[in-house]
Order: C-alpha cells, then sequence, then structure tokens
C-alpha cells in the first residue's frame, strides 16, 4: 500500500478509530438490553472468540459463515432446549468442530 503513496499510519489509526466507535456503538445498544457491570461483554467476547476460531484464523468468509451458523445454533437451541444452555450447545459445536477440523470451517492447514 505504501508503494502506491497510501499512508499506512493513517489507515491503521483510521481503523482503529472506526473499530473503537463501533465498539461504543454496541456498548450503548447493550446497555439498553443488559445490567451494567464489568463483566456484561465476557459472554459475548467468548463466543466472538468461538466465531473466529470456528471459521479459522485469517478466513473472512469462515467468520460470516461461523457467525450465521453460531446464530442459527444459539437461537434454535434456545428454543429446544431449556435457554440457559444455549451458549454451551455453541461451545459444545465449537468442540466438535475442534476435534474433527482443528485449522476451523475453512481455514488453511
Amino acid at each position: 500500500a505504501e508503494l502506491m503513496g497510501i499512508d499506512s499510519t493513517r489507515m491503521f489509526a483510521l481503523a482503529w478509530a472506526l473499530g473503537a466507535g463501533c465498539v461504543g456503538a454496541a456498548g450503548a445498544l447493550l446497555a439498553i438490553y443488559f445490567p451494567i457491570f464489568p463483566d456484561v461483554g465476557a459472554t459475548f467476547g467468548l463466543l466472538a472468540f468461538v466465531t473466529v476460531a470456528l471459521g479459522g484464523f485469517g478466513s473472512g468468509t469462515g467468520a460470516v459463515l461461523a457467525g450465521v451458523l453460531i446464530g442459527v445454533v444459539v437461537n434454535i437451541g434456545g428454543v429446544l432446549v431449556d435457554p440457559s444452555y444455549k451458549f454451551a450447545i455453541a461451545y459444545a459445536l465449537y468442540l466438535v468442530v475442534l476435534f474433527v477440523r482443528p485449522q476451523g470451517l475453512l481455514g488453511r492447514a
């Protein structure tokens, strides 16, 4: 990118600013539905890690596919099983995929 005249330092700062803005907006929206306390984001952070790892690190398409899969599994699991176990079902799916395909769904070996 620098060979084409793009200031990589500025783009890096812009990416961080955009990410921080998205996190701020997400936090404001979460405050509507969840009580505010220090550990409120732990469940979402762990689920985000599981989603990226399930899709395969470095694979954007895999992360999108895993995000849709996790969303469907969590919502259907909340309806068919006790809603308090819906995240446990998603983690179990991650463990199954981890044992069968350690690099994730669309990750490279």
